[in-house]
């Protein structure tokens, strides 16, 4: 097989693959311990954290990102939220023709695509939306030679990754002593979600987040300091002009104790007043008020929006629709990024090691189903078929939501119709059929009758299967029908309707003065 090469052409060595490059070891710089970065934090000391990570050094940035994670009940809610809307979506691979060779190609991926660890793989790779990028090593076995396939995909933690100080993107491997290498070709899937324009390392949504979630960690410490102290009033101590140190320092201790114990003893020479708060539920309020604020910020830089995370009323059915509209576009996007990724790490390397390279490779497709009004469609369907447009079974089945039976599987069967006026055509070959003679002036017109249908309706119906053919989904096909309705004449076909109940008159009669 001919030499592999990446994007960069550089070749792929085989071997490489087999190794588990960006594994943890406790001597490395691969190492699992954390510092705790969020440790007594304070403005100055987050700024200087973005500022090191713009600068080449997230350690501490990312090591912050994942104790946010940790102990912000509310932001990885939302975070998790929004992983799952796409994890959770279903995903096709579409073969690149109905060639057996693309067949089989694409059978492979489905393979990987159809394990039961895949949900949990996503998840892993979708950790950039916090931190604008992730990274996972791809584990390969050959145990059978002929075929190369993927054992697992397995999340690297990104403080063991750098970036390329040139361009501030391409992701690098950091080795011991501080040097950055270069990632081994067909070997990892580097993810990238951007919340806003920029390098990755500044495009997560923990960049904003850190900020909102300072600031509540502040309102929260003095909120459980202020619930500790609920109902108490202030303590103030008062000493003499002479007092001395031993003097004060009992002092403290017993303006201390009033608040745990209650109980103290000072001398005479000492007084201690208790000054009490007007409005206690005020502070209440203002601590409250301070940490919704602040999740509601977070809710809109994760997920766009509140409605969906908050219990908040988003102006009626109209609003939380929208929200949740702005939701789902989130959504759309994450799942087209996140296709896109699949498809040129791992689609591509997966074909490239079995069959070689390609010039049109199977694709990987995650997005949500779309919203049809099945009565609507399936009435639409039924008027096309009726007026002999030929419809797939199978992407109506798709549409409507309705699997098609597999091969031996019992089926439904249609109610038989019931009895009715029968066509005129139809009626004149039964009754031709049935001896009438050839020369009876009724059943002549009659026939002529039916032979006139045919020029008008063909044309018609080669319009109805063109749009079909060219419609890519149903409101659109309900647009090109409403057209050919207005554009179709209906002069020549009033003409033959008035004529044929000319003729269905003359016949009643002629018939009903025969049975008398």
């Amino acid at each position: 097989m001919a030499t592999l090469l990446d994007q960069y052409g550089r070749p792929i060595q085989r071997e490489a693959l087999l190794q588990e490059q960006a594994a943890p070891r406790l001597t490395s710089v691969r190492n699992v311990q954390h510092q705790y970065s969020s440790a007594g934090l304070i403005p100055q000391q987050l700024a200087s954290y973005m500022r090191q990570a713009d600068e080449g050094d997230a350690q501490a940035y990312l090591e912050l990102a994942e104790q946010i994670e940790e102990k912000d009940g509310h932001y990885v809610g939302v975070l998790g939220q929004r992983k799952r809307a796409v994890t959770g979506l279903a995903i096709t691979v579409e073969a690149a023709s109905e060639e057996e060779r693309d067949q089989n190609i694409a059978q492979l991926v489905r393979d990987w695509v159809e394990r039961d660890e895949l949900r949990t793989d996503l998840f892993d790779i979708m950790d950039a939306v916090g931190k604008g990028f992730s990274v996972s090593e791809i584990i390969w076995n050959n145990s059978n030679p002929a075929v190369w396939t993927i054992d697992r995909i397995e999340w690297r933690d990104p403080r063991w990754f750098g970036f390329d100080r040139a361009d501030g993107r391409t992701v690098m491997l950091k080795a011991d002593g501080g040097q950055l290498m270069p990632l081994t070709p067909y070997k990892y899937i580097v993810h990238q979600v951007k919340a806003k324009s920029g390098i990755p390392i500044r495009g997560g949504v923990v960049r904003p987040c850190a900020w909102y979630w300072l600031y509540k960690n502040f309102s929260l410490r003095d909120w459980v300091i202020f619930a500790e102290t609920y109902g108490q009033p202030l303590r103030i101590g008062k000493y003499g002009a002479g007092s001395t140190e031993e003097d004060r320092r009992v002092l403290l201790r017993a303006v201390a104790n009033l608040g745990s114990d209650a109980g103290a003893i000072i001398p005479d020479s000492m007084m201690i007043e208790f000054v009490k708060d007007a409005n206690p539920t005020g502070s209440v309020d203002l601590f409250e008020r301070l940490s919704k604020y602040c999740d509601e910020q977070m809710s809109k830089a994760v997920l766009g929006q509140t409605t969906t995370a908050d219990s908040l009323s988003g102006g009626g059915l109209a609003g939380n629709q929208s929200h949740n509209d702005v939701r789902g576009d989130i959504a759309d996007d994450d799942a087209a990024s996140l296709s896109a990724t699949l498809n040129r790490q791992l689609v591509k390397p997966l074909v490239d090691i079995n069959f070689g390279p390609q010039k049109k490779y199977p694709r990987i497709r995650i997005r949500r189903p779309e919203s049809v009004d099945a009565t609507a469609l399936g009435a639409s369907i039924t008027t096309i078929v009726n007026l002999g447009g030929k419809v797939s079974a199978k992407r109506a089945a798709d549409m409507l939501g309705v699997p098609l039976a597999e091969k031996d599987e019992e089926t439904l069967t249609p109610q038989a119709p019931a009895a009715g006026p029968v066509m005129m055509s139809h009626q004149v070959k039964t009754t031709a059929a049935a001896g009438v003679p050839a020369g009876d002036a009724i059943y002549h017109l009659a026939g002529q009758m039916a032979e006139g249908w045919q020029e008008i309706l063909t044309p018609l119906q080669q319009a109805v299967e063109t749009a079909m053919k060219e419609s890519s989904s149903f409101d659109e096909l309900s647009d090109k029908l409403l057209a050919i309705a207005s554009q179709a004449g209906s002069e020549e076909l009033a003409s033959l309707l008035a004529k044929a109940m000319f003729t269905a008159r003359v016949a009643g009669n002629v018939g009903a003065n025969l049975e008398r």
